[in-house]
């Protein structure tokens, strides 16, 4: 009688602590469990070549079909923000070989790529269906790589139908959720050189994905770009399909010339609300061009807090596959 009263009495300890689990506590327990599904071991995974195109004097656009299955790509080492930058290798690289980054420059997968994927690592099934063991599905993504003859010959050498190896995406990418409320900032002003152009086409196309910032929804956005040391806009056959796809116009900057983005600024057209218009820099790696915007969208009135510029942690950091909330961040002293 004792025993069957300490079983009773066990089993109501258990069932008053499964209660006191908050449901935050329930999901992270779910999400480790199916972190532990999934290696978080950085893999190469092949990606062939599927176009070339040449956007500038020593720069090509190298897209390739990329590795994006939720089975195979963990959330930490995926192409999920604009300024993430791709690893990539040569084939049959020894398995030390690290690789070489390079910028990319379209929009990052949307879910709906890789949503059965994602479907099967969650363990989600139709109620016909029975749970056996499959294979993970390979699930194949145009990714594009912005290759400069000099830092990027690897990639800059490669031609359709060509293979090379794609590893982990590297970097945290930008945060724009300062920016995202649409009709709270309906102006955007960004200012791009170099490779950060790059990246500013990346976040254009990104179109109405949850990725983008739904630049067709806002009244004004302008691109200030400046020109390649050849005098050339890269991306310049695209201006106008932007303009009429993603309602964003391109205003040339003059190369060689500090002032040559203030002279941009002063030419444009442009009427706007100082309170209601956000700002983002796209500097390419060049810190006197990103001082000179800074100071010219202060100039203009634009606010700190939503001046986006420097790299900085996504919507959330992904640590094993855990999405940690803002809150979190806060109390960990990581926000």
């Amino acid at each position: 009688g004792a025993w069957a009263c300490a079983t009773e009495g066990a089993a109501t300890d258990e069932a008053a602590t499964d209660e006191a689990a908050s449901p935050r506590d329930k999901f992270a327990e779910a999400m480790g469990k199916i972190a532990d599904t999934v290696s978080n071991e950085p893999r190469f995974f092949k990606a062939e070549v599927a176009r070339v195109e040449q956007v500038a004097a020593k720069t090509r656009d190298v897209t390739v079909l990329a590795e994006v299955s939720r089975e195979l790509v963990p959330l930490v080492h995926a192409y999920k923000q604009i300024g993430q930058r791709g690893l990539a290798r040569k084939p049959a690289a020894k398995a030390s070989a690290r690789g070489v980054e390079v910028p990319l420059s379209s929009a990052p997968p949307p879910i709906e790529v890789y949503e059965e994927s994602l479907d099967r690592l969650r363990g989600d099934i139709a109620s016909s269906d029975a749970k056996v063991a499959l294979e993970p599905i390979s699930t194949k993504h145009e990714v594009t790589l912005h290759a400069n003859a000099a830092k990027h010959r690897l990639v800059y050498d490669l031609q359709p139908g060509d293979e090379i190896e794609l590893g982990a995406f590297q970097g945290a990418g930008m945060s724009f959720r300062p920016i995202q409320f649409i009709f709270g900032y309906p102006t955007v002003l960004i200012a791009a050189a170099g490779d950060g152009v790059a990246s500013a086409k990346a976040l254009i196309e990104c179109g109405a994905s949850d990725r983008g910032l739904c630049f067709h929804m806002r009244e004004s956005v302008h691109l200030y770009q400046r020109e390649d040391p050849d005098g050339s806009l890269r991306y310049e056959d695209r201006h106008a399909h932007w303009a009429d796809e993603f309602h964003v116009d391109v205003r040339r900057v003059a190369k060689g010339r500090t002032s040559g983005l203030q002279e941009a600024f002063d030419a444009d057209d442009l009427v706007y609300d100082p309170d209601a218009t956000a700002a983002i820099v796209f500097d390419g790696g060049d810190p006197g061009f990103r001082m000179a915007a800074l100071k010219l969208f202060k100039e203009a009135g634009v606010g700190e807090a939503v001046t986006v510029s420097a790299t900085k942690d996504g919507d959330a950091i992904f640590l094993e596959n855990l999405a940690v909330t803002d809150d979190e961040k806060r109390k960990q002293g990581i926000a």
